[in-house]
Order: C-alpha cells, then structure tokens, then sequence
C-alpha cells in the first residue's frame, strides 16, 4: 500500500522544519562559540623610568601618586618646593620639552623610556603614561 499524498506532503513538512530549526540551532551554537579575536600584542618597550615633580600637600599630585600605586607602577616623587637639584632639573626638562614653566600646574610627569624624556603636565595615567611603559 502506497503512502498518501497527504502524509507524504506531512512528512516532508516536518522534515523541512526540522531542517531549518537545525540550521537555526547550528547558527546560534555557531555564532556563540565563535573565538574572540586576541587584542593585539602590546609594544614592546625599553626600560622606563617615572619621574614625578610635585608638591607634597598637592592634592592633584597625591591623586596622581595613587593612580600609579594602585597599579603598582613605580615611580620617584620630588618636592620641588624642598628640592632644589630637582626643582632645576624640571626646569631644564620642561624647557627642551617646549613646555612654558610660566602657569605650571602640578604635578609635573616626566616618563624616561630608553633615556629618553616625554614631560608632561597634569598627566592621564591611561591615555599619557601607559601607553609609553606598555601598559
């Protein structure tokens, strides 16, 4: 006895439907799966050295100074209120740096990678320092 058209048309239904819940399935578990891409690697840099020039009561130096210990970043502090070598050497770097020491504002952050002084003032650890240590 021969199947009816009915019941064929049936079957191929529920196979068509089966078929396209697979492929539904497969597309999901697919698109979950899928690996995300590694950021790329991070620079490669030399030694690096953070030198921060401030004052010792300076709330944006303080603020600075646990940015940097938070992240366990070492640094040296001077004050360059008591320090005099210091206070003249930021004078110096600022000035090769095209850096006006006329409205200084604190702290003052020299990042040395390689021996080389990238000053800057009032810095953002993310976007200024990081990015020149690797991080």
């Amino acid at each position: 006895m021969l199947p009816s058209k009915k019941l064929i048309l049936t079957k191929m239904k529920t196979v068509t439907n089966i078929s396209i819940l697979l492929l539904i399935i497969g597309s999901i578990f697919m698109f979950a799966c899928q690996k995300e891409e590694d950021p790329p690697p991070k620079e490669e840099v030399g030694e690096w050295e953070i030198i921060v020039y401030g004052i010792t009561d300076c709330g944006l130096c303080t603020d600075f100074e646990d940015q940097l210990d938070k992240e366990n970043i070492p640094y040296s502090f001077y004050d360059i209120n008591t320090n005099n070598e210091r206070r003249a050497e930021m004078m110096t770097k600022l000035a090769a740096a095209g850096i006006s020491s006329d409205d200084i504002q604190w702290p003052i952050v020299d990042v040395m990678v390689d021996s080389i002084s990238h000053m800057f003032v009032q810095p953002s650890l993310e976007n200024d320092v990081k990015p020149l240590i690797g991080m």
